[in-house]
């Protein structure tokens, strides 16, 4: 049974009551209020660590050592980036407005390169303790197959549509028949013509013309017809409807350089693009490193004769068309030799660089 408080007691209560009461206050108060944490201090799942990245096209005349320098990045790291790359794609052949992507790790050391040589190979580089490890991979492409006709009125680059796609189309179908039909003097109003033709898409957008699987040409009321065939070994060429095989000008005349196909009739299409060019025949070389290599024979126009130099073409070249398409020898002369139709004799011009090559060995 519980006995009466003296004073004495009561006063030592008394005394203790103000701390009590605050003890409580504040035990209710951190029970209430929800604990506050400095979030920067707590690493949170939602956030991963993002590599810097640089992105962007070549510009005309930029090099890999400019995009570095203006980048701020170790020109130490290129010398190792283009001894990896040296027997895959030299990485200082890169070409204007082709794309390019830089990831960054800590203090901008350099994790990966990726630039897209053309519309079909990408040169991929990544770091590879102690260097760099790098490789070329093939685009890949959706195609599809398209059909289209035409009626000439005025010349079969018009009929097509008069772009640089149609372009390369006309010289295509051009070279397939060039044996029946001289583009340049045969064709007559009221021509008319159909192709089958492959689409190369990627990523939902057209991006070129493929092989051109079967044609059809009449000329003059002539009909002449040529269909595509593949052999196992990769060669390619046309026959006609009889069963009869040929070969086009534009698969004899393609040049191999370090593994990359250029076409002639397409190199001579962009340099006539050239306001001082008034003739080029392209033709193929010997080349040390790439075994053989482009050359371009040019007529100059009258009034660049005094002031117009080899390299000047080479320097238009790389600002207008892939790296591996640019001349990498330019030769002037008064004039290309013809054929009794008119077409520029390539023919005779590949022979005689045979020839001079021949003498030097």
């Amino acid at each position: 049974m519980m006995g009466k408080m003296t004073g004495s007691q009561m006063k030592r209560v008394l005394a203790l009551l103000p701390v009590s009461i605050a003890l409580l206050l504040i035990s209710l108060y951190v029970i209430q209020r929800p604990l506050q944490v400095d979030s920067s201090l707590v690493p949170s799942e939602q956030t991963s660590v993002v590599s810097p990245k640089i992105e962007g096209v070549v510009k005309p005349g930029e090099t890999m050592f400019d995009i570095f320098k203006n980048n701020g990045l170790d020109l130490n790291e290129l010398f190792r980036l283009e001894e990896a790359t040296a027997d895959v794609h030299r990485l200082r052949e890169i070409a204007t407005g082709q794309p390019y992507k830089i990831e960054l790790g800590p203090d901008n050391v350099v994790l990966s390169l990726t630039y897209q040589i053309n519309d079909d190979e990408l040169l991929t580089i990544t770091r590879s303790d102690p260097g760099f490890r790098a490789e070329k991979i093939t685009l890949p492409y959706e195609t599809k197959e398209r059909k289209l006709g035409g009626v000439i009125e005025s010349n079969l680059y018009d009929a097509l549509g008069n772009d640089g796609e149609a372009a390369m189309l006309a010289y295509g179908l051009s070279d397939i028949f060039s044996w029946d039909i001289d583009f340049t003097t045969d064709l007559r109003k009221g021509d008319t013509f159909k192709i089958v033709v492959e689409e190369l898409w990627r990523d939902g957008r057209f991006h070129r013309y493929g092989n051109i699987l079967a044609a059809e040409f009449t000329n003059d009321g002539n009909t002449h017809r040529a269909f595509r065939y593949e052999e196992q070994d990769g060669r390619a060429g046309y026959y006609d409807e009889e069963g009869y095989f040929f070969i086009t000008d534009r698969l004899k005349r393609m040049i191999n350089a370090s593994g990359f196909k250029v076409w002639p009739a397409e190199v001579e299409a962009m340099l006539y693009a050239h306001p001082d060019i008034r003739e080029a025949c392209v033709i193929g070389t010997r080349d040390p490193y790439r075994g053989e290599t482009v050359k371009a024979l040019i007529v100059l126009e009258p009034a660049a004769r005094d002031r117009v130099k080899p390299e000047d073409i080479t320097t238009w070249a790389h600002d207008h068309m892939a790296a591996f398409k640019v001349p990498r020898v330019v030769e002037f002369v008064e004039a290309l030799p013809k054929t009794a139709t008119g077409k520029v004799f390539w023919r005779e011009l590949q022979e005689a660089e045979n020839r001079a090559l021949a003498a030097r060995t």
